[in-house]
């Protein structure tokens, strides 16, 4: 781990700092919300890697480009999991780093 921000300020200043392989975002942060976070990011640099994770019941939230799940993967993330979702968790990474994840 690289750092922990607890605002989406901070998350783009750390990533700015860091670069690292890959973002585990919230979505639900003081200020800045983290699909806001997103896209900057991506502005600073198109390739970064944004998992979304978040308690918000995210299957039918992804498709609503009205709702904070649907702008953040408008906005560049892979992806949005459940946070509580271990097993959802899990697979997602190993999709996303099939050689560099062992489970």
């Amino acid at each position: 781990m690289v750092g922990k921000a607890r605002t989406g300020k901070e998350a783009v200043e750390l990533y700015s700092r860091c670069s690292p392989d890959l973002v585990t975002m919230d979505l639900k942060m003081p200020g800045m919300d983290g699909a806001e976070a997103t896209r900057i990011m991506k502005e600073i640099d198109p390739s970064a890697k944004i998992l979304v994770f978040t308690s918000i019941e995210v299957e039918k939230e992804k498709s609503d480009p009205d709702s904070i799940v649907g702008r953040a993967i408008a906005n560049g993330a892979l992806d949005a999991v459940c946070k509580f979702s271990k097993d959802g968790i899990l697979k997602r990474l190993k999709e996303l780093f099939p050689d560099r994840l062992e489970l």
